[in-house]
């Protein structure tokens, strides 16, 4: 008989909840639950649930703030990357996606994905050169950060090593630069990148203001079908949230209804017109779609966004009869929380 969820990753279920990145698991993890059945997403649909995010120290502080903060956050997530879509019991639609950790928060690097990301903070190595550092008992020196990303299909659909979907953070010595290494968590061989003469790291920049607290929409948009960010270069609105991390219960109600104010895209042909009827977005008769987000208060939507869905999903909606698989993702890096 066919299991009413999915659990992948490092999700397991503890006291009837779903736990996506146990606290006892340590960091650098990545958990998700699908629900066995597609959702028709073309119907619109409606979901409320609760959630605690609890950081490794919930203990408060004399001003009444948690002492430590949780990283780096989970996901609300329709997806329909195919290449992780697996058989049970010999029927087809088990989905076992899972995305990369840390900060792309379980879902970063899937196909055909829409989020509604709850970022607390990112869990980013801020200190890069260690100076007079010994590691091993080598002499003192200046060390330098390595990080990898592996991609997240190779680890889904071949051989299951859950560790090749994270990032990996180590120290390397820099007599080793331009030299061929060993990542110690995967065993994965690659160069070390060569320093300039000053010795300082060559570091590219990430917007990290986007990752905290807040509450966002997330969507390739122009190539639906491009692998899904948990930046801002693939943000469609944004609201601040503060203390979602606070180890409280919240509630969440997210809304995907019939836009009664606008109609949706206007058909060029009759192709186009059969597939912008089965996904609801068709401007003579059938309007668009608008989401709603809201957080605590179900008074008042935190986000409040107009979409057409062909905009958002491409044609993904017209191979699948309107249907994506709905979850959770979420993802730790250096720092841990429970999601």
């Amino acid at each position: 008989e066919r299991p009413l969820i999915s659990l992948v990753g490092d999700a397991e279920v503890v006291n009837g909840a779903i736990d996506l990145t146990p606290l006892r698991k340590g960091c650098g993890l990545s958990g998700a639950v699908w629900f066995h059945r597609p959702l028709k997403v073309v119907d619109g649909f409606e979901t409320t649930f609760s959630f605690v995010i609890r950081p490794p120290r919930a203990d408060e502080d004399e001003w009444g703030k948690p002492r430590s903060r949780g990283s780096d956050g989970f996901a609300f997530v329709l997806q329909l990357d195919r290449s992780c879509i697996v058989s049970s019991g010999g029927k087809k639609g088990l989905s076992d996606a899972l995305g990369a950790s840390g900060i792309q928060l379980g879902y970063g690097g899937l196909s055909s994905c829409f989020a509604v990301q709850f970022a607390t903070q990112p869990s980013c190595q801020r200190e890069i050169i260690k100076k007079n550092t010994k590691v091993d008992g080598e002499g003192d020196g200046t060390y330098f950060l390595c990080s990898l990303l592996y991609e997240p299909h190779y680890l889904i659909n071949r051989d299951l090593d859950l560790a090749k979907s994270k990032w990996s953070y180590f120290y390397v010595d820099t007599k080793h630069e331009g030299k061929e290494c060993v990542d110690p968590v995967s065993g994965k061989h690659f160069v070390a990148p060569e320093l300039p003469p000053d010795r300082q790291p060559v570091m590219q920049k990430v917007e990290l203001s986007h990752h905290c607290d807040s509450v966002s929409v997330q969507c390739p948009g122009v190539h639906p079908k491009a692998p899904n960010s948990s930046g801002p270069d693939a943000c469609m609105a944004r609201a601040t949230f503060l203390d979602l991390d606070d180890s409280k219960p919240h509630t969440a109600r997210i809304l995907l209804e019939r836009n009664r104010f606008r109609a949706g895209s206007v058909a060029k042909d009759e192709v186009e017109r059969a597939n912008l009827e089965q996904m609801g977005a068709l401007a003579d008769g059938i309007p668009s779609h608008r989401l709603l987000v809201y957080v605590d208060d179900m008074q008042t939507a935190l986000i409040n966004l107009e979409l057409d869905l062909p905009d958002v999903f491409g044609d993904t909606l017209n191979d699948s009869d309107g249907r994506m698989f709905a979850g959770f993702t979420a993802g730790t890096g250096h720092n841990n929380a429970s999601h």
